[in-house]
């Protein structure tokens, strides 16, 4: 898709997107893969509440426990 009447540094815009996340109490990573959802059951209802995870560099795996999760996966997604 070609896009006429405007553009963007894509690289720039994530960077000021983490930056702005971690002003605001994000925890950022790199090099960290999602592998699953952590889900939790009580009474017929299903509550997401973390996720599996892998660092990439070391293969090591562990779980990230979270109020909020947010799903990044890009602007133009």
């Amino acid at each position: 898709m070609v896009i006429w009447d405007s553009t963007v540094d894509d690289a720039r815009l994530t960077l000021l997107t983490i930056r702005s996340a971690h002003h605001y109490g994000a925890i950022v990573t790199n090099y960290v893969r999602f592998l699953d959802f952590l889900v939790t059951s009580a009474g017929g209802r299903h509550k997401i509440n973390g996720v599996l995870a892998e660092d990439v560099m070391s293969g090591d795996r562990f779980e990230i426990h979270a109020k909020k999760i947010v799903v990044a996966i890009g602007p133009w997604t």
